[in-house]
């Protein structure tokens, strides 16, 4: 078997640069809702560097044999990829976010991130507390985020953890909004922040209150 050109197939098919791209998107590097057109190019764009590291590192003479070889140089193609994708990335992207949004910032923009509003919502290592409304102000349901899909297939779903003996179905929204005017930014209680996130696409809105 020509274990070179599997290898190097391996690479050039895009899998390794996949890898590299769920886990920059695992390490919050980048979004998890990118278009397919953006996780095919970063993808390709991770493959070409992977490429090019195997290349140079097989360039070294590192051992005699050459299957020995070829395990050395894919354990290091393999090493240095994860050191670019769990340190070298995050710091690029780090560092143009902070020199764009001071550019932006200097021409009275707001600010770019490359989280969507939902991601920022919902990853926080705080108890959210939601009460969530749909677009006619009717009550939906409420209680403490347990977990949300990361999926773009899934992106609208929701675990929430009720409260013990729950008896909210008739909440009105503006008590709502009276609950978090009195509660936002209040340490006494507790709370850390507040929150408004609305999903446009299914016309509900989530009350959310960080603790």
């Amino acid at each position: 078997m020509n274990y070179p050109s599997l290898i190097l197939s391996i690479i050039l098919s895009g899998t390794l640069g996949f890898l590299n791209f769920n886990l920059l998107i695992n390490q919050g590097t980048f979004s998890a809702y990118y278009s397919k057109e953006d996780r095919v190019s970063w993808c390709i764009v991770f493959s070409i560097i992977n490429y090019l590291i195997f290349i140079r590192t097989n360039a070294f003479d590192l051992d005699d044999n050459h299957d020995i070889q070829l395990f050395y140089v894919t354990c290091i193609t393999f090493i240095f990829s994860l050191i670019l994708t769990m340190i070298v990335v995050p710091i690029i992207i780090a560092i143009v976010s902070k020199i764009l949004n001071n550019s932006r910032k200097s021409k009275q923009l707001f600010g770019i991130t490359n989280a969507t509003p939902r991601e920022i919502a919902f990853e926080s290592n705080s108890f959210i507390h939601a009460f969530i409304f749909d677009f006619d102000h009717n009550f939906i349901t409420e209680g403490y985020v347990h977990n949300f899909s990361e999926s773009i297939e899934l992106e609208h779903q929701l675990l929430i953890e009720p409260q013990r003996g729950m008896e909210l179905s008739s909440l009105k929204e503006d008590d709502v909004i009276e609950t978090m005017n009195k509660e936002y930014l209040n340490p006494d209680n507790g709370v850390k922040d507040t929150k408004i996130y609305l999903d446009t696409k299914n016309h509900l809105k989530y009350y959310l209150i960080y603790y």
